[in-house]
C-alpha cells in the first residue's frame, strides 16, 4: 500500500475513534437528536469501522498514546459488561467514565498532532523511466555503500513492506543524529515507518546501450548517511543510473561501520576546531575531505574492477557500469568532497554539487576544474545568502569553464531540502528554518531530476520545468 494511503488510513482512523469514543460515548441519541436505532447502528458501524482501521493501519511509535486510550476504553467496556462476575477487570484501576472521557479527548487530540508533525514519510515515489528500481548494501572499498540502479519501467506490485527499509542502520542512525545536534533520539523514531521505493536485490534492467548504464558516486553531508538521501538517489536511478551512495568513515558521518563489528557516530569537534582558531577548524576539515576523497576513489576503483571482471565477488549491478560514464555528486560536505575528488580523478565525467560547503576545500581546488568537465553548482536560497560560502562557490565556478556548466539557485529552499529529513518533520523543520517554504517532496524530485538530467546532458530542457531554479546573481 502506497504511504499516501496509510496517511489517509491513520487520519481516518483517529476520525473514527474520535466519533466512537468521545462524540457517541459523551452524547446519547437524545442529546445528538437522532433516532435511538439510528443511533444504535452509528454506535455498532463506528465501533466495526475502528476495529477494521485499527487492522489496516500502519501502527507506530508516535501514536502510542493513542492506542492506549483504546485500550482502557476497550477494558472498561469488558469490565461493564462482567460487572456481575468478579474478575480482574472489575477491580478499582478501571478508569471512571470521566477520567476515561478525557484521556480519549487527549489521546485523540495527541494522535492528529503526532500525524501533523511526524508524517508518515513517502519515499515510494519516483518519477524516472523505470518506476522499479533495485537496492543492494553492502561494502566496498572497505566502505558501506547503498547501491541503487533501475530495474523495470513498469511499477512494482509490491506494497510498502514488500520493499526496502528506509534504515539500514536501525536505532543508529538516530543516536548518531543526537550526538551531532542534541535533539532527542525520539525525535527521529520516524524513520522507523519509512519504506523506500527499491525492491531489495530486484534484477537490474537490460542496459540501454551496450556500454552498460552510468555510473554515479554520492558523497553525504555533514552528520549524513547512506540512508539520508535517498529520494533524491532514487530518483537519479529511476532516469537510468547507477547510483553508488557511499557512508563515509571519516567521523563526519551521523554513524559509519568502519567494519562489521563496530559502530561509530559522529565525531564531535573541539571548540579550537568550531572557532578555527589559528587554522585548527580548517585542518581538521581538510584532513577528514582528504579521507573521504580517497574513500570516493576506492569506491570507483572497486566498481571500476567488477566492470572490468577483475574482481567478481562484487555485487553484478557493478559488473554493468559504464566506465566511460562515471559522475561525483553530493550535498554540502559532500559537494566539497565530490568537487575535490573530480579535482583529482580524471575519471570523472562531470561534478553536481549541492549547496557545496566551500570552507574545507584546498585553496588549489577553489581555483576550479578548467574546461576538462561541466560542473553543476545548485545551491539553496540559504546558502546563496551566506556570503563568505558564496563568494568561494562563485570562485570556484568561475573557474569551471566548461561551457555546460552551470551556478543555479533555488528559490524557496535551505540546506536540508536536498535530504530527506523534512519528509519525516516538515513543520518542525521549517519552523526551525531547516528547510524552505518549498514543498519538500517537490524539492526533491527538483533536485533529483535536475541532477540526472545534467548527468544526461538534457539540462536545459529539464530546467525549464522548474521556475523555481534561476541563475545566480
Amino acid at each position: 500500500m502506497p504511504s499516501a494511503s496509510y496517511r489517509t488510513l491513520e487520519l481516518t482512523l483517529l476520525a473514527a475513534l474520535a466519533s466512537r469514543l468521545v462524540l457517541l460515548e459523551r452524547w446519547s441519541a437524545a442529546d445528538l437528536a437522532l433516532d435511538p436505532a439510528l443511533y444504535r447502528y452509528a454506535t455498532v458501524g463506528s465501533g466495526v469501522l475502528c476495529v477494521l482501521l485499527l487492522r489496516l493501519h500502519h501502527w507506530r511509535r508516535e501514536l502510542l498514546v493513542t492506542y492506549v486510550a483504546v485500550a482502557l476504553y476497550v477494558v472498561s467496556q469488558v469490565a461493564a459488561a462482567t460487572a456481575t462476575t468478579p474478575t480482574l477487570l472489575t477491580s478499582s484501576w478501571v478508569p471512571s467514565p470521566s477520567v476515561q472521557f478525557y484521556f480519549s479527548v487527549f489521546a485523540i487530540m495527541f494522535g492528529f498532532l503526532m500525524s501533523a508533525v511526524f508524517p508518515l514519510a513517502d519515499l515510494a515515489t519516483v518519477h524516472g523511466v523505470y518506476r522499479t528500481i533495485g537496492c543492494h548494501t553492502g561494502r566496498y572499498g572497505g566502505v558501506e555503500c547503498r547501491i541503487f540502479y533501475p530495474s523495470s519501467k513498469e511499477p512494482s506490485p509490491l506494497g510498502a513492506k514488500g520493499r526496502v527499509p528506509y534504515l539500514y542502520h536501525g536505532e543508529h542512525l538516530a543516536k548518531g543524529l543526537n550526538v551531532f545536534s542534541k535533539v532527542p533520539v525520539w525525535f527521529f523514531n520516524n524513520f522507523r515507518n519509512a519504506y523506500l521505493a527499491a525492491i531489495e536485490d530486484a534484477p537490474l534492467a537490460t542496459p540501454e546501450k551496450e556500454e552498460g548504464w552510468p555510473l554515479v558516486i554520492f558523497s553525504h553531508g555533514l552528520a549524513g548517511s547512506l540512508e539520508l538521501y535517498s529520494v533524491v538517489n532514487q530518483q537519479v536511478a529511476s532516469e537510468g543510473n547507477i547510483v553508488v551512495v557511499v557512508n563515509h568513515c571519516d567521523g563526519s558521518a551521523s554513524v559509519a561501520r568502519p567494519d562489521d563489528n563496530r559502530v561509530e557516530y559522529y565525531q564531535r569537534i573541539t571548540p579550537e576546531v568550531m572557532r578555527n582558531e589559528n587554522g585548527e577548524g580548517f585542518r581538521f576539515r581538510n584532513n577528514q575531505l582528504r579521507h573521504r576523497v580517497q574513500e570516493i576513489r576506492r569506491v570507483l576503483n572497486v566498481v571500476s574492477e567488477c566492470a572490468r571482471e577483475e574482481d567478481t565477488t562484487g555485487h553484478p549491478v557493478l559488473s554493468r557500469a559504464d566506465l566511460d560514464s562515471v559522475h561525483v555528486m553530493g550535498h554540502s560536505f559532500g559537494a566539497a568532497t565530490a568537487l575535490t575528488a573530480a579535482h583529482v580523478d580524471e575519471r570523472f565525467r562531470t561534478a553536481v554539487l549541492l549547496d557545496a560547503w566551500m570552507e574545507p576545500v584546498s585553496p588549489d581546488v577553489l581555483k576550479g576544474l578548467g574546461a576538462r568537465i561541466p560542473v553543476l553548482h545548485l545551491i539553496s536560497d540559504h546558502f546563496a545568502n551566506w556570503k563568505p560560502n558564496f563568494e568561494s562557490t562563485k570562485a570556484h565556478f568561475q573557474g569551471c569553464t566548461h561551457p555546460h556548466s552551470r551556478l543555479l539557485v533555488v528559490r524557496g529552499m535551505r540546506h536540508n531540502n536536498f535530504s530527506d529529513l523534512p519528509l519525516f518533520s516538515p513543520s518542525v523543520n521549517r519552523l526551525m528554518k531547516l528547510a524552505g517554504d518549498i514543498d519538500p517532496r517537490y524539492a526533491l524530485r527538483l533536485v533529483g531530476e535536475l541532477s540526472a538530467a545534467f548527468v544526461r546532458g538534457t539540462f536545459d530542457t529539464t530546467l525549464s520545468e522548474f521556475p523555481e531554479v534561476v541563475d545566480a546573481e
